[in-house]
């Protein structure tokens, strides 16, 4: 039981190591790699399963995803990009369309959701007026 606890430990310290200024550095990916295959084979798994996982979590932490209902044009998606610089590191960006939104803009980085749309507003509205019935 030590030794999964220690394992867990270290491969969270690989999946920090992985990462320059939010950026994947191939590398050290590989690096990481070879060093769990050379573990026996269930723990090995368990490790590339794990790191995998963390990677992919510390990507989307890095990653803005902005949905309208309509395309946008470079420079409004510039100037979002601009905007949410200032609080969180951006390695990249993904535009998506999504007409359930109706209007208005979702902005999601890793965890983070800034619904700003009307479909979330008329959710907002229902659920105060069903209260007050």
């Amino acid at each position: 039981m030590k030794q999964d606890k220690q394992l867990k430990k270290i491969i969270l310290n690989s999946v920090q190591d992985s990462f320059s200024f939010g950026r994947l550095l191939e590398s050290q990916v590989v690096k990481n790699i070879k060093l769990y295959k050379s573990l026996p084979t269930s723990k090995a798994i368990l490790a590339l399963t794990e790191y995998l996982t963390g990677v992919k979590r510390k990507l989307r932490k890095h990653t803005l995803v902005v949905e309208t209902n309509c395309p946008l044009s470079l420079k409004q998606v510039e100037k979002i990009k601009r905007i949410v610089a200032k609080k969180y590191q951006i390695t990249k960006l993904e535009s998506k369309i999504n007409p359930d939104i109706l209007g208005g803009v979702r902005l999601r980085m890793g965890d983070d959701i800034y619904d700003e749309s009307i479909q979330s507003r008329i959710t907002q509205l229902r659920e105060v007026l069903e209260k007050e019935i």
